[in-house]
């Protein structure tokens, strides 16, 4: 009678347990049949372990990717107010109308008409403040002052003269 191997690996594995690896009791028996079960039963405790880290790390990376889904994303925060001099300068600049439009067509119904215009200030020091706001052409109504970036939060540095 020929016996057919399925996996040559895990016969490979079985032989190494049974011969290299020291072994209980029950291992060294002259009985191969209790070794054979014992060296199996080896073999498919460390492959049912093997399987489960492999199945709980899947499932792990499974629910982070759904955790990033379902997280609400952080909302910007909207500032109005000036926190520098150059800051109140530009808004002041804003409300007199100065600006460049930005968005000809607002998506928002209740802005119908109006037009997005964006002032942004660069002072010597390479600082600068970006203000966003609303204006309705027709009537000449400023609106929605919003910094888009103050003067404190450092853009690009000038470079050095060498001299």
């Amino acid at each position: 009678m020929v016996y057919r191997i399925y996996y040559p690996k895990l016969f490979v594995f079985t032989l190494l347990l049974l011969f290299i690896v020291p072994q209980p009791v029950e291992a060294r028996s002259p009985n191969p049949v209790a070794a054979a079960s014992y060296a199996v039963k080896k073999v498919v405790t460390v492959a049912v372990k093997t399987a489960v880290k492999s199945v709980n790390s899947v499932f792990r990376g499974i629910g982070s990717f759904l955790r990033g889904l379902f997280r609400p994303k952080p909302k910007p925060k909207i500032s109005t107010l000036p926190k520098t001099i150059q800051d109140k300068m530009t808004l002041e600049a804003a409300k007199k109308g100065k600006g460049e439009i930005i968005l000809k067509k607002l998506g928002d119904p209740k802005y119908k008409g109006m037009v997005k215009k964006q002032l942004n200030v660069k002072s010597n020091e390479q600082r600068s403040s970006t203000v966003n706001y609303i204006h309705d052409p027709k009537t000449g109504k400023l609106s929605d002052f919003k910094f888009k970036k103050h003067s404190n939060q450092i853009g690009k540095k000038r470079p050095r003269d060498e001299g």
